[in-house]
Parts: C-alpha cells; structure tokens; sequence
C-alpha cells in the first residue's frame, strides 16, 4: 500500500513536472515568437531607416549638386558681367577720353586756325577798304583837280 502511494505520489510529481516543463516550453515559444516579431519589426524598422537614409541622402545630394551647378552659374554669370563691365569701363574710358580729346584738340585747332584765318580776313576786308577808300580819294582827287584845272585855265585864258 506505501509503494501505491509512492507511486502515485510520484506520479502527480512527474505530471507536476510535466505541466511545469510544458508551460516553460509554452513560454519559450511565446519568447520566440515575441522576438521572431521583434526581429520582423527590427528588420523592418532598419529597411525603413536605410530606405530613408539612402532617399534623404540621395535627395541631399541632388540638392548640393543643384546647388553647386546654381553656385557655378552664378559664378560665371557673375564674371561674365565683370567682363563685361570691364569693357565697357575701358570702351568708355578710351573712347570718351580719346575720342573726346582728340575731337576737342581738333576741334579747338581748326577753331584756331578758323580765328586765325578770321583775322586774316579782316585784315584783308580792311585792305579792301583802304583801297576802296584811296581809290575813292584818288579819283575825287583826279576829278578835283582837273575840273579845277579846266576851270582856272579857262577863266585865266578868258581874261
């Protein structure tokens, strides 16, 4: 009778043991399938976070080189305009200042030679009017005296 209650005994032991082993093995499989679940949301969670990284990183990188094309045309643009100033600055420079000096210096050489060439003239206008002037006096002078002449020689030779 004691060896059929120790067995028995024994028994309920071992189901005991068996429940407990069984509610580990439940355990272990809810565990794995926590951190199957957990691996899936990691492996998704990093699919994401590459996916992002390598999208923000490859728009990052479109913008810098945008930007860089953008910097590199408004460089140019930027010098092309300097140039652009610089010649004209020169062009104005070199035309105003030549251009302008050398017309002014000719001009102002032909308006001396002009007022040379006035003065010339109005001695040559005063010449005219002296001979204007002796011719005038010559031929009064010629009139003068032969009328006076004729004059005289007649009333002399009247007498």
């Amino acid at each position: 009778m004691w060896l059929s209650l120790y067995l028995l005994g024994s028994n309920n032991t071992f189901n005991t043991f068996n429940d407990t082993f069984d509610t580990f093995n439940t355990f272990n499989n809810t565990f794995n399938t926590f951190n199957d679940t957990f691996n899936t949301f990691n492996n998704t969670f990093n699919t994401f976070n590459n996916t992002f990284n390598n999208t923000f990183n490859n728009t990052f990188n479109t913008f810098n080189t945008f930007n860089n094309t953008f910097n590199t045309f408004n460089n140019t643009f930027n010098n092309t305009f300097n140039t652009f100033n610089t010649f004209n600055n020169t062009f104005n420079n070199t035309f105003n200042n030549t251009f302008n000096n050398t017309f002014n210096n000719t001009f102002n050489t032909f308006n001396d030679t002009f007022n040379t060439f006035n003065t010339f003239n109005t001695f040559n206008t005063f010449n005219t009017f002296n001979n204007t002037f002796n011719n005038t006096f010559n031929t009064f002078n010629d009139t003068f005296n032969d009328t006076f002449n004729n004059t005289f020689n007649n009333t002399f030779n009247t007498c």
